[in-house]
């Protein structure tokens, strides 16, 4: 997933994104929400300067709350 956002296209950020929904949607099953959030707040902190890949994941819902 990483690889994908460090590529800096689109339609990588997009796979990303699935990728992270999924994720959460496991997270919240596994009742791991609370680590889920920790690792997105510091996937969203490494790539701040990224505000198209921010505005996906906010979007899609995937916010550190």
């Amino acid at each position: 997933m990483e690889a994908s956002i460090d590529i800096k296209k689109p339609r990588e950020y997009d796979q990303a994104v699935e990728l992270l929904r999924g994720l959460h949607a496991l997270a919240i099953r596994d009742e791991h929400a609370g680590t889920f959030a920790q690792r997105l707040t510091h996937l969203r902190e490494r790539h701040q300067g990224k505000p198209s890949l921010i505005k996906r994941l906010n979007d899609a819902g995937l916010t550190a709350e």
